[in-house]
């Protein structure tokens, strides 16, 4: 699940009932938008009342739903960029990786119409294409895409100089053929793809999931076992695009089973280790050589 937050006018003032979040599931080739409701019956013991069936016998109320018709939804990344320079609202982008191998991409914007707060309207973004007509995803040839992750989430010092409003606006994609890649949510431009993970032979080893990781890097978790971290980087000249470069990793033991997720661990506030699950409901703990303790 994924979630952008919702911008002054999409909450109701004195409004208590729901949340201020927007939040995207996805099924099959079909993306829906809910959000927090905090007014649903529950009993006394913790089950939910069914005496009445109404709107808020949810946690989470279903308010939209987006369709694609090529393939099945995988992952999903929403994300809020705030440009320093300007007094604007952040914008709001939602990435879905699909079946299919492309990335899709939809701007998240207002849909308010007088007092009334009503769901988001989803604008598909357009990538810059040659040809007459526009193309509202982006094929990256590397079969299924199986993670995603806002690459803006890091914030290590390193990021802080003249690079960084392009790191704000990257998603790192993560595909069924091993390679990491970064996606610009502004036109779905494609760049610093790399071969991450590799399987025995002709077995592709596909990357399984994405997260950020210790020291601002960003976590790859493969098929073939292994967690690899990864940074950004910038060429020579400021007009060169970004890159992925690989900055550690560790390798897991042979019993361990593949990693199907992953998640940051804070310390103290800072990013010190990635937690990984596999598919036998084991969970271990990979730390940063200069952050274990």
């Amino acid at each position: 699940m994924a979630r952008v937050g919702k911008t002054a006018n999409e909450i109701l003032v004195n409004d208590t009932s729901v949340g201020d979040a927007w939040r995207f599931s996805a099924a099959c080739g079909v993306v829906r938008v809910w959000q927090d409701s905090f007014e649903f019956d529950e009993d006394a013991e913790g089950e939910v009342d069914d005496e009445e069936d109404d709107d808020t016998d949810s946690a989470l109320v279903d308010v939209a739903s987006v369709k694609i018709f090529t393939g099945d939804i995988l992952c999903l990344a929403g994300f809020e960029v705030k440009d320093d320079s300007f007094d604007e609202p952040p914008k709001r982008y939602l990435f879905a990786g699909v079946t299919d191998g492309t990335v899709r991409g939809w701007h998240v914007e207002e849909n308010v119409s007088g007092k009334e707060q009503t769901a988001p309207v989803m604008r598909a973004i357009s990538q810059a294409a040659s040809g007459r007509e526009e193309s509202y995803s982006v094929d990256l040839s590397g079969g299924r895409v199986t993670a995603l992750h806002y690459a803006g989430d890091v914030t290590h010092d390193s990021l802080r100089d003249s690079h960084n409003n392009a790191v704000k606006h990257k998603v790192v994609v993560g595909c069924r053929d091993g390679t990491v890649g970064l996606v610009d949510a502004r036109d779905l431009s494609v760049s610093g793809r790399v071969l991450a993970h590799a399987g025995n032979g002709t077995d592709a080893a596909g990357v399984a999931a994405l997260c950020a990781g210790p020291n601002g890097a960003i976590c790859s978790v493969g098929d073939d076992g292994q967690v690899k971290l990864w940074r950004t980087e910038q060429g020579e000249h400021e007009s060169d695009d970004l890159r992925l470069v690989r900055c550690g990793g560790v390798s897991q033991s042979e019993e361990t089973v593949s990693g199907r997720s992953a998640c940051a661990v804070s310390r103290n506030g800072d990013v010190v280790g990635v937690l990984v699950g596999d598919e036998s409901g084991g969970v271990s703990l990979y730390c940063a050589a200069d952050t274990a303790q």
